[in-house]
């Protein structure tokens, strides 16, 4: 199998292998030298080197797996190997050149076909590279080059029948450069952002209208975190987040909503901030029921067209505020209690690795991602619980809950290799999507990697096996590379990231915002094969 090379802060094999080698005494100028070769000191001819710089220059490594770059410009180098079938490690090296030689800075290569694939890379398409930006609203309606939401995390995301990006709301930075729930929903087509709906200044109220009328004068209230669908028919479904109510009261919200691309429809729930939920009969559908208020929950639709909803954390049957365990199904017209308790922070039923079962229930938590298989089975990792991070892989498949992967201990660290046993640490609010071969990728988050705790940029592929390490090493202390904006790169990296928005269109990864060392971004993100 053919593999694409790709060069994204890859995992930190043992030993960089091979002798160094020295300037030529006859050369006057300074010069980079290294080696490539395997992780079992076996040399790597014929490998693509490429210097970046003032002077940037590609030569190949000869038979001794060595290189070199002469007549270098003093400054500051970007250095990159290339080979098809190898992936390397590190990814790039930063050197800088003075009066003195840069030597031995080498290259350990894996082969692709037995460890993390090479797929892909990223590029930056729009926003700034630094943080904590102020959004460029422009005129309601209309796209402009100029357009950009500002920073924030727990966006809400969707794309529509064309392949345009749908973002509404998130905790951020409005037009003023105020900080606060957003209610603002942009549209990004391709090329450029719209600012369709809502308001401009953080932390603006609901407006409900009447129950199930669209009118252009409804809109939510400002939130974040809030639970999203698309169904057959291309509307978005919205449920609660943490914002304000229609009195511009914060709390959680239980809220469902409807945007048929045009205009707002309140659906069901209330007006008001922090209601606890209606069970009524497990199994049974009525129009009384409700889900209590809440914030990051699980969300997806089945082949039915059916909106389910699990987890999340918010308010029980007695008001007590917790993380949940419940899955509840809205088909249209009533909610219906399907499986769990009505106590937060219950109990959770992992029972046997890889078999399903209906007595199995996961722990209830917040802040995870979903999707949905070719077979309609809803797939989701981690998240956060009240007794911490979880790296646990579930599978419901429309009847019962699988525990498919990962450890049941809280706080598990990631276990970085190409062995069986490599999978990643615990964590919340990743990226979390399918491809088209239905192999389930990761990316990001915030929880524990290789013994840190924090943000991170690590890139995972699930293929119904067991996990494989794309890009990342476990450690926390990589930079974002941005690139040139528009153009991608194989070492381009997004930051250490959590919170982020993401969609997936025609195999294509898109994710903006999210929290990061330092405050909350505005960049858009492209991920593509």
């Amino acid at each position: 199998m053919k593999f694409l090379v790709y060069l994204l802060c890859f995992l930190c094999l043992s030993g960089c292998g091979g002798s160094t080698s020295s300037k030529s005494v006859e050369n006057s100028s300074p010069s980079v030298s290294g080696k490539v070769s395997t992780s079992g000191g076996t040399a790597v001819a014929g490998a693509v080197v490429m210097l970046t710089g003032s002077s940037s220059s590609t030569t190949t490594t000869d038979s001794n797996g060595i290189y070199r770059f002469t007549a270098v410009n003093n400054g500051t180098y970007q250095v990159t190997a290339a080979k098809t079938g190898y992936f390397f490690t590190p990814s790039v090296h930063s050197v800088t050149v003075g009066t003195a030689d840069v030597i031995e800075r080498n290259f350990t290569a894996a082969d692709s076909n037995t460890g993390p694939a090479t797929l892909g890379s990223w590029t930056w398409v729009s926003g700034d590279s630094t943080v904590n930006r102020v959004g460029t609203y422009g005129a309601k309606g209309v796209a402009s080059p100029l357009n950009c939401p500002g920073a924030r995390g727990g966006a809400m995301s969707w794309s529509d029948k064309s392949g345009n990006l749908w973002l509404f709301g998130g905790y951020g930075i409005d037009s003023t450069g105020t900080t606060g729930h957003l209610n603002d929903l942009w549209k990004f087509d391709g090329a450029n952002w719209t600012w369709v709906a809502g308001g401009n200044l953080s932390n603006r109220s609901g407006a409900y209208g009447t129950k199930g009328v669209p009118a252009g004068s409804n809109e939510p209230g400002a939130r974040d975190c809030g639970s999203t669908w698309t169904d057959a028919g291309g509307n978005l479904w919205l449920f609660g987040g943490i914002g304000k109510d229609a009195n511009g009261v914060q709390g959680y919200l239980g809220d469902l909503w409807k945007f048929d691309g045009t205009a707002w429809t309140w659906v069901s729930g209330d007006t008001t901030a922090d209601g606890g939920a209606v069970y009524g009969l497990k199994g049974f559908p009525s129009a009384t029921n409700k889900p209590g208020a809440r914030e990051a929950a699980v969300a997806w639709v089945d082949r039915l067209g059916r909106l389910w909803l699990f987890g999340g954390s918010g308010k029980d049957a007695a008001g007590v505020l917790g993380h949940l365990n419940e899955l509840w199904c809205f088909d249209g017209a009533a909610w219906t209690w399907v499986s769990g308790t009505t106590i937060a922070n219950d109990l959770s039923d992992y029972g046997t690795l890889g078999l399903a079962s209906p007595s199995n229930a996961p722990w209830g938590r917040d802040i995870t991602k979903t999707w949905v298989d070719p077979q309609g089975d809803a797939w989701f990792f981690g998240g956060c619980t009240n007794h911490g991070l979880l790296s646990d892989l579930w599978k419901f498949d429309g009847g019962n809950w699988t525990w498919v992967s990962g450890s049941n201990v809280f706080n598990s660290v990631g276990i970085y290799g190409n062995a069986a046993t490599a999978r990643p640490g615990a964590r919340s609010g990743s990226i979390f999507w399918m491809d088209s071969n239905g192999c389930l990728w990761l990316y990001g988050g915030f929880g524990v990697d290789g013994g840190y705790n924090g943000e991170m940029n690590d890139l995972w592929k699930f293929d119904g096996v067991g996990w494989k390490l794309i890009a990342g090493n476990g450690t926390s202390n990589q930079s974002p590379v941005y690139g040139t904006k528009g153009s991608p790169s194989a070492a381009n990296t997004p930051a250490r990231i959590f919170g982020s928005a993401s969609w997936v269109v025609n195999g294509t990864v898109w994710a903006f915002g999210g929290y990061v060392p330092g405050g909350m971004t505005n960049v858009l993100w492209k991920y593509a094969p």
